[in-house]
């Protein structure tokens, strides 16, 4: 090598030095920014977070832990935006997809989180969880047997999914088919016994069966798991009331307008029991 080309080498080798330094540096405030983020300092990673966007502007990983944190500090336009901007500058992106469909579903665009979420598992088709997130969008669109199917496939992914398996019995339900309903809570409180929605749902089906001795089994073990919550008292009192023992039903009715004045539908299980409290309910009730 002559002089001329060991000096070309030499101020290339020099730019190719900058240029690993320039990205190393950007790396190193990517990484403190997270951990800005993660310690809960919200402001300071905000603010390391768009001085990288100046450096690098439209960098997806920058613009989606930004759109992350801003959803997090409850700033919703913001976060999706910066969502959006992830996936402007790089669209398949799995887990941008995910995020963007959980806060379409958080905000009722239920037909939108649908499509965020199968586009997400076009890239990433063995997430578990966006199958079941999908299956929940099309749950709240009344598509109950597609949302049955992809309960179905995030079970076939985790066989101990509890709540795809809750969620298939919720499907059933919303069809009052309450035996096969039925089924399914009890498969998914084999699989997290004291799950609350789960310990509610099965109580339900059981009394919506008229197998009131099993529904008011059902609801004491309810609120002996969970206590001193007016929903699961309601369905304790609703059992004792139709099967039969009116007078624990007006004490537990009773017990639970103690701790919420305003439950209403306790105040007209009341009212229809002992004729008290009639001239509190709200007007058309």
């Amino acid at each position: 090598m002559n002089r001329s080309e060991r000096r070309k080498a030499d101020k290339e080798s020099g730019v190719h030095s900058k240029e690993y330094k320039a990205a190393q540096a950007i790396n190193d405030e990517f990484r403190r920014a997270k951990d800005l983020h993660q310690s809960g300092q919200l402001a300071e990673a905000e603010a390391s977070y768009k001085g990288l966007l100046k450096s690098v502007p439209g960098q997806p990983d920058v613009l989606f832990a930004l759109g992350m944190l801003n959803l997090q500090a409850g700033d919703q336009a913001s976060g999706e935006h910066h969502l959006r901007s992830s996936l402007a500058t790089e669209p398949r992106q799995a887990h941008v997809l995910k995020e963007l469909g959980r806060l379409q579903y958080r905000t009722d665009q239920f037909a939108a989180a649908e499509a965020s979420f199968q586009e997400s598992l076009e890239y990433q088709p063995r997430d578990q969880n966006v199958w079941f997130d999908l299956g929940s969008s099309q749950l709240k669109q009344g598509k109950i047997d597609a949302a049955i199917t992809n309960f179905e496939k995030s079970i076939e992914i985790n066989g101990e999914y509890a709540m795809a398996v809750y969620n298939i019995g919720r499907c059933h339900d919303a069809r009052s088919d309450y035996p096969t309903a039925e089924g399914f809570y009890r498969k998914a409180l084999e699989l997290t016994p004291d799950a609350y929605p789960a310990m509610v749902d099965l109580a339900r089906c059981l009394g919506m069966t008229d197998r009131w001795d099993e529904a008011l089994a059902a609801a004491g073990k309810l609120n002996d798991t969970h206590a001193s919550i007016p929903e699961a008292m309601y369905i304790l009192a609703w059992a004792q009331e139709n099967s039969g023992a009116t007078e624990d039903a007006e004490e537990t009715y009773r017990d639970i307008l103690d701790m919420d004045p305003n439950h209403i539908q306790a105040k007209l299980s009341l009212a229809r029991l002992t004729g008290e409290g009639l001239e509190d309910l709200p007007e058309g009730v």
